[in-house]
């Protein structure tokens, strides 16, 4: 399309008139439309011709009854045919599966290698921007078949693109269904021009499970569709939906009682948030009542917001814990003190674009018939810019720089620490450092870091390389754990040398979790030692020779 261009022409006396460019457009036929906006439906797109441009439907858009509505992206979402999907080594499309549970025939089967060594099945879709589309979900069933003998559970991994989620319900037998909100990396860019761009969809089992090479253990998709989301179903990109808790949708709630009926609730609720407005409010009467509550946030992409973290305004009673988690990954719990605090933490790399379940629970630990009445609050649940978190495609602030509260931590206060630091004495560039100690036997600190697997290169499979110093070890000993490779153990002679362990390259575009841990530590658990103590720096998501690759 060539734009009118302006030229601007000087007359006497300092007027300045401007000049229209007098070449011809060369649209000669229906020209309704220079860019998408220029289209009344929002579904549709300006489709440039050159000499025609006109409004079309945009993705997964069909014209029907005038206009442009939703007709999917997927062809045979319910795997009825053998050529539309492209399989792993080992995974075969059954067309003609047809059990109890299942949403149509047909199925994409992991056996024995193809489930252990976790496969996928793919197909390359085109998805529209998320300007001319509609909220839409990605909607999976699946099931994980029994063994002989064996017990384990497992859900499914789905891709769109970039961003995936693994954090769906688990099956054991029966089929279970996954739905997720699309977030912004899930659809085409909004640079995008024309109908969409060709986006992957990927499909596999979530892990490999401990009987997974059993002959009769196996993992079934059964079906797999993109579609609209329900009405406030989802929420846009950058926001939760109705974050700040002022009006009525966005939060469920779930009580249950561990003792019979009693006073536990689980509501919006007016005066109890920030400055006095709205906020959510759980209140559990007995110890063993399950009060929970669940919302949505979608993280935007770099292009918008390009180090994001999440802020969430809470209150919860003297004494009492709050269980948290985001997409499935744990956060902090939150001790209560009573007083009114805003807990702010970086968003981990893999969240960035996708839209994720918050789900949050006061602590049941105890005895049920004690009533301690405890109650939690939560308000103005947002999505921030925070430089410290860093930009880097595949972890959130590998060089801890952040004060930002630590996600992925676990340790006994006044017993043991996992935690950063703002000190360049022991940060080996900088100034953060991850700081891991133990001052008694039995302890186990430790830290995990949420890591993109890259795809292998020619220089070798994917790793995770960092720089470490520790004490030397009386008792305990830094131990690093990826999924693709023996354990790291480091060096302890307080000076920094650099680690490295591999990633499982079959999670290639996927999180997984690599654990920083002090490891030892047997004997009376009662005994307090000298403080060993290991510092942690610098992490790069990179390849390695030493790594397996595809």
């Amino acid at each position: 399309m060539r734009p009118y261009v302006l030229v601007f022409l000087l007359l006497g006396c300092g007027e300045v008139v401007p000049a229209v460019d007098a070449t011809p457009d060369p649209c000669t036929g229906t020209c309704e439309c220079r860019v998408d906006d220029d289209c009344a439906n929002p579904h549709t797109f300006c489709n440039d011709q050159i000499t025609s441009r006109t409004c079309e439907c945009a993705a997964g858009y069909a014209l029907q009854n005038g206009a442009c509505e939703w007709a999917g992206v997927i062809a045979d979402p319910g795997f009825q045919s053998t050529t539309r999907w492209t399989t792993g080594g080992g995974v075969a499309i059954d067309v003609n599966q047809n059990v109890a549970g299942m949403v149509d025939p047909g199925a994409a089967r992991f056996v024995g290698p193809a489930f252990c060594t976790l496969e996928r099945v793919t197909q390359a879709v085109e998805m529209p921007k998320l300007s001319r589309a509609e909220p839409l979900v990605a909607v999976t069933t699946y099931r994980k078949l029994t063994s002989g003998g064996g017990f384990d559970f497992v859900n499914v991994a789905v891709g769109v693109g970039p961003s995936w989620h693994d954090d769906g319900p688990i099956s054991f037998g029966q089929f279970a269904t996954a739905r997720f909100c699309l977030g912004a990396a899930n659809y085409a860019p909004e640079s995008t021009v024309g109908k969409g761009a060709v986006t992957p969809i990927e499909l596999m089992p979530s892990r490999a499970t401990f009987d997974c090479a059993d002959a009769t253990a196996a993992f079934e998709i059964d079906h797999m569709e993109i579609k609209p989301a329900d009405p406030g179903e989802c929420p846009a990109p950058g926001s939760a939906v109705n974050g700040d808790v002022e009006g009525d949708g966005g939060w469920s709630f779930n009580v249950s009682f561990g003792n019979g009926p009693d006073l536990s609730t689980a509501m919006i609720e007016p005066g109890v948030g920030e400055a006095g407005t709205k906020g959510v409010r759980l209140f559990m009467n007995h110890r063993c009542d399950l009060v929970s509550t669940t919302n949505a946030i979608s993280v935007p992409d770099g292009s918008t917001l390009a180090s994001p973290a999440i802020s969430i305004f809470n209150r919860a009673s003297s004494g009492a814990s709050v269980n948290w988690s985001i997409g499935g990954v744990p956060l902090p719990n939150i001790s209560g003190s009573g007083q009114p605090t805003t807990t702010k933490f970086c968003v981990p790399a893999f969240m960035r674009g996708g839209a994720f379940p918050l789900r949050a629970n006061i602590d049941q630990s105890g005895a049920c018939m004690d009533t301690p009445n405890f109650a939690a609050v939560f308000d103005n649940f947002r999505l921030v810019n925070e430089p410290s978190c860093g930009t880097d495609a595949t972890i959130t602030d590998p060089g801890f720089e952040s004060a930002l509260t630590l996600i992925g931590a676990t340790f006994n206060q006044g017993r043991s620490l996992s935690r950063t630091l703002q000190d360049p004495a022991n940060a080996h560039s900088g100034n953060g450092v991850l700081q891991l100690s133990v001052t008694q036997l039995c302890e186990d600190p430790r830290w995990i870091a949420n890591v993109i697997t890259p795809a292998s290169t020619a220089a070798g499979g994917p790793a995770l390389h960092f720089f470490y110093k520790s004490t030397p070890p009386a008792n305990y000993q830094l131990r690093v754990i990826g999924s693709g490779g023996p354990a790291f153990a480091g060096i302890g002679d307080n000076s920094y040398h650099e680690g490295v362990v591999c990633l499982n390259p079959k999670l290639v575009g996927r999180n997984q979790g690599v654990v920083f841990s002090m490891s030892g530590g047997s004997g009376t658990c009662a005994t307090v030692i000298p403080a060993e103590t290991a510092f942690v720096d610098d992490l790069q998501v990179t390849s390695d020779p030493m790594c397996p690759g595809m």
